[in-house]
């Protein structure tokens, strides 16, 4: 019976999770929502709590944009200056784990974009499109950047954009592949 009671709750717990992950929009809203009487600091403190949230939760673009929209309410709040500053490369993308990954990151995020530009979407469609073009981005990474990794340190964030911008990958299979989705 213990067995049976572990086991339940352990096909359970993903499912309460899930459960809970999809209210969070709908009770974030319903907090801004009522807070629209609060002064401007208070509703700007109410973002950057949502913003520490989501950092916390690795969604990392949603927190910038909860602390971005903090400073447009209350632009004098120095917390707020702090935890963009801390949290942004020089991409003014969510920092990585160091600048090696910011710069792989920023890499990934051109060329996802392009793909997707290409195949005229928001989004992907299936996680095996997904990994399909990841793959395609992590092979342009091996072959275009180790090279020049010597000279990144003396590029500016705009001269490696445009330079990760100058890259093409070939994407004419994948595309071939899942445009029809």
């Amino acid at each position: 019976m213990e067995t049976e009671f572990a086991v339940g709750k352990c096909v359970r717990v993903p499912q309460e999770v899930e459960r809970r992950r999809k209210r969070i929009p709908v009770v974030r809203q319903a907090a801004i929502t009522k807070a629209q009487k609060a002064s401007k600091e208070d509703i700007a403190e109410l973002h950057c709590s949502i913003a520490e949230s989501l950092w916390a939760q690795k969604k990392r673009d949603e927190a910038l944009d909860e602390w971005r929209t903090a400073l447009k309410i209350f632009p004098k709040c120095k917390e707020t200056k702090q935890s963009l500053k801390e949290c942004t490369n020089v991409y003014g993308e969510p920092k990585a784990p160091n600048d090696t990954f910011d710069d792989l990151y920023h890499f990934q995020g051109v060329h996802i974009q392009r793909y997707l530009s290409l195949i005229g979407r928001e989004e992907f469609v299936t996680q095996d499109e997904m990994h399909d073009v990841q793959h395609i981005v992590q092979d342009g990474w091996n072959n275009n950047i180790p090279p020049h990794m010597p000279e990144f340190d003396r590029w500016t964030a705009k001269e490696k954009s445009a330079f990760f911008k100058s890259i093409t990958l070939n994407f004419t299979e994948t595309i071939l592949r899942w445009k029809k989705l």
